[in-house]
């Protein structure tokens, strides 16, 4: 399984200097102890935080055409506390995504996220909103349903795709009245035992209040 990163970015007025905030850039999380700080590329870093026996990495990525800086933190139960301690820039803004990376050299790494950052722009420039309906079942043999518009079904298509590559992924998603939610997709193995989770029914009259597939999802923190 290789890393998801969750992102945020920060867009400079031209009359300010990206490149020397990105030079003198000081992350330090309350809490976290820094392992190890390499700068891969003149415009990448990575960076390397421990907590107790857990770790977690970082990019802080400088892309001078945009005149932005892109902050990506690995997914996992540090994210959430590691961010809350990010540079204040990066904490305002509400937008995020995600992406793989699965590179391993500095140039593979910077060419990743600029193809995932150009189709994303695409994305939101294309005008056509992404809405999905999902209606699970409410008890047993019901059907469900799925119904989006093409671009909706498209991203839902590249989500299943990146969940067979990489084993999970996460898309965000609006239906008609515009309140957007994510759609957590996990490609477990042969051997999962699907007993574990809670059934998927949401019918209260015949079963608990329906509660997330927690056990399915290793790199996401899940919420109940």
């Amino acid at each position: 399984m290789t890393n998801l990163y969750y992102y945020s970015s920060h867009s400079f007025p031209t009359t300010i200097k990206m490149v020397r905030y990105f030079d003198q850039l000081k992350l330090i999380p309350k809490g976290f102890t820094i392992g190890e700080e390499r700068e891969l590329a003149s415009c990448l870093k990575q960076l390397h935080f421990t907590k107790g026996d857990q770790s977690i990495h970082l990019y802080v990525y400088m892309n001078e055409q945009l005149n932005e800086l892109f902050l990506f933190v690995q997914e996992g139960p540090l994210k959430e506390k590691l961010i809350r301690y990010a540079p204040k820039p990066f904490l305002t803004l509400d937008f995020s995504e995600e992406l793989f990376i699965d590179e391993t050299t500095p140039q593979g790494i910077i060419t990743r996220i600029d193809t995932h950052l150009a189709a994303l722009d695409k994305e939101m420039t294309d005008a056509r909103p992404d809405c999905l309906h999902l209606y699970g079942q409410s008890q047993w043999h019901d059907d469900a349903y799925i119904v989006g518009n093409r671009a909706a079904l498209e991203r839902l298509h590249k989500s299943i795709g990146e969940a067979l590559q990489y084993g999970e992924s996460r898309k965000c998603f609006v239906p008609s009245d515009d309140e957007a939610y994510d759609v957590y997709i996990s490609c477990v193995d042969d051997t999962f035992d699907f007993e574990t989770l809670p059934l998927q029914y949401h019918d209260t009259e015949f079963f608990p209040k329906q509660v997330p597939p927690l056990e399915a999802f290793k790199f996401y923190k899940i919420e109940e």
